[in-house]
């Protein structure tokens, strides 16, 4: 996942190379810190205003750990930008502990991710006219609390949804005899079924039409005072 997407980004932005310069990346951020701190002083003397992160989703479990490191650099006006596994409660709490110190401003953090599903869109999120968005978000909200809620819920609950679906339709027999209806019903036959995170459809590689994205940022909470992951 993290190559892919890793690749995929930076064949865009290279389109933009009049405008942006590329510094040296960093292709060992799941190491130990010390050994990516050299890095982190290096980018910094270079006046970098941009660090995009991508980390592994969690299979290396110092990736999320550098990443939050990585936040917490004193780097005037500077946006880091993340995948949807950078979009993590761990974040908000390295966040939490360098304001405690305050030695980041309620009101320049500027931490962002794109991820599938919020459940503060306005597209299919708890107050949306995706109703099947709101039974979701009532239920989420008796079990563990509406801001508990992330993408990572919805896209689970949406992975169920689907099978669901072919066992309705079908006799199933066994796992696979599963995926071979799968495979027909939604990538041969083109069917769709509308999910918590909206209309779900796929192209004949596998790949979904048309995929949900939500960019969101961690910001300040006056009211609950806590650092949060919002709209």
């Amino acid at each position: 996942y993290s190559t892919s997407y890793r690749n995929t980004l930076k064949k865009y932005l290279e389109q933009y190379s009049e405008q942006l310069i590329f510094l040296k990346e960093c292709s060992y951020i799941s190491e130990n810190y010390y050994q990516i701190q050299a890095y982190l002083e290096d980018i910094k003397q270079n006046g970098v205003d941009i660090i995009i992160i991508i980390p592994d989703g969690g299979i290396e479990p110092n990736s999320l750990d550098n990443a939050g490191l990585i936040s917490r650099l004193k780097i005037n006006n500077c946006l880091i930008a993340g995948s949807a596994t950078f979009y993590h409660e761990n974040v908000l709490h390295w966040i939490h502990e360098q304001s405690q110190y305050n030695l980041v401003n309620q009101n320049e953090c500027q931490i962002i991710a794109c991820v599938p599903w919020h459940w503060q869109s306005k597209t299919n999120g708890c107050n949306s006219e995706n109703q099947l968005g709101q039974r979701f978000c009532q239920l989420g909200d008796q079990l563990w609390g509406e801001g508990k809620l992330t993408w990572r819920s919805a896209t689970a609950f949406d992975s169920v949804l689907i099978i669901f679906r072919i066992l309705e339709q079908f006799h199933i027999s066994d796992s696979q005899s599963l995926l071979i209806h799968m495979n027909k019903y939604f990538k041969e036959g083109k069917k769709e079924i509308k999910g918590v995170t909206g209309i779900i459809k796929f192209e004949k590689n596998g790949d979904r039409i048309n995929p949900p994205a939500e960019i969101v940022a961690v910001k300040w909470n006056a009211k609950q005072h806590k650092w949060q992951w919002t709209i």
